[in-house]
């Protein structure tokens, strides 16, 4: 129509030769968590709140660990049934390029894990889940170890 004005919607970015243009933000995807920890019922447990908070989760009783190298933080259970995380941690090498955040029902958080090189992280049970959220979110925003 003669006389008519566009008005670009919110978001809109003027183009070279006076169009608008819409803005698309970038597609970020989800934080990719990969949870080791042998008892069945914290992992289900563990996969439900996360996935609630927006993270991609993969959950593992220790044995399987195809992929693991692609997540982009793991959660490990310091005691898995009859196999430590340091046993874990040696048999399986690619977990070494991803940070690990500890997971213990100990007092001393710290010293359960005391002998683990790589640790970014150590989470208490039983869980506060906006602690465990934040803490995911800071290791994995969190410059990679060289």
């Amino acid at each position: 129509m003669p006389g008519t004005r566009t008005i670009p919607i919110a978001g809109a970015l003027h183009g070279r030769r006076g169009a608008w243009q819409c803005y698309r933000p970038a597609v970020v995807r989800p934080i990719k968590v990969l949870v080791i920890d042998d008892d069945p019922g914290i992992r289900e447990m563990l996969g439900l709140a996360l996935r609630e908070a927006q993270f991609e989760v993969i959950l593992s009783d220790g044995q399987a660990l195809d992929g693991a190298g692609s997540s982009d933080v793991i959660l490990l259970d310091v005691r898995l049934g009859n196999r430590s995380a340091r046993e874990l941690l040696a048999d399986v090498p690619s977990l070494a390029d991803v940070p690990i955040i500890v997971m213990t029902a100990t007092v001393e958080v710290e010293a359960a894990a005391r002998g683990l090189s790589g640790i970014a992280g150590f989470v208490a049970k039983p869980f506060d889940l906006d602690v465990l959220e934040q803490t995911i979110r800071d290791v994995a925003t969190s410059p990679r170890r060289a």
